[in-house]
């Protein structure tokens, strides 16, 4: 199982969390990243879409089984959380949504947020751009 949060969040003592963002605050620095998800520099300047569509090409350019097997040697048995800065119930979207969507795509993988679990995944994430999420049946055509 891998989750999806914030930095923040409080998490139970068998999750650990794992950086995708491009900065990490100050007292997280010790935990583990991969920085290949993490977006680029676009992600102050772009709108949603071209946000989306950088991201996409970004994440497709990667192996999605080399990275699950990173971040569970990175998770060392614990239930890794993909974490980045944007909380749930802001109105802000993330690109950790994305990152669901392109398991659920490449690898069939369930990667919900914590703490929203049973609310989505995919293209339902809920930290999805509102403009882009799905529900849950609905068939997503196919981004990477």
């Amino acid at each position: 199982m891998i989750l999806t949060s914030h930095w923040f969040a409080k998490l139970p003592r068998d999750h650990i969390k794992i950086g995708v963002s491009s900065g990490t605050p100050s007292g997280f620095k010790h935990l583990p990243r991969i920085a290949e998800l993490a977006p680029g520099p676009y992600f102050r300047t772009a709108d949603a879409e071209t946000y989306r569509s950088r991201y996409v090409t970004q994440l497709a350019q990667l192996d999605p089984t080399q990275i699950v097997d990173r971040i569970d040697q990175l998770a060392q048995g614990q239930t890794p959380v993909l974490v980045c800065w944007e909380r749930p119930g802001t109105g802000d979207w993330c690109h950790r949504a994305w990152i669901s969507v392109w398991l659920a795509h490449r690898l069939g993988l369930i990667v919900e947020e914590f703490g929203l679990e049973g609310r989505g995944f995919g293209a339902s994430h809920p930290m999805l751009p509102e403009e882009y999420r799905r529900p849950q049946s609905t068939p997503v055509p196919t981004l990477f």
